[in-house]
């Protein structure tokens, strides 16, 4: 990989693989994951004390 500047910006060059697409389960991951957190921050504003902090920090360490 080398990276030359060309007109003072830099171009990066390497390798050419092909494109990779996200699969179904990563996909869905991304949404349980997105989902789950807005979940805890929904809770953390509800419960703003320090046991919800407790629990929202214990649940993201999950």
């Amino acid at each position: 990989m080398s990276i030359r500047p060309t007109n003072g910006a830099a171009v990066l060059r390497g390798n050419r693989q092909r494109l990779q697409q996200a699969g179904f389960v990563e996909l869905l991951f991304d949404v349980v994951f997105v989902f789950a957190f807005t979940r805890l921050s929904q809770r953390l504003v509800e419960h703003v004390d320090w046991r919800g902090f407790h629990t929202t920090v214990l649940f993201l360490a999950m």
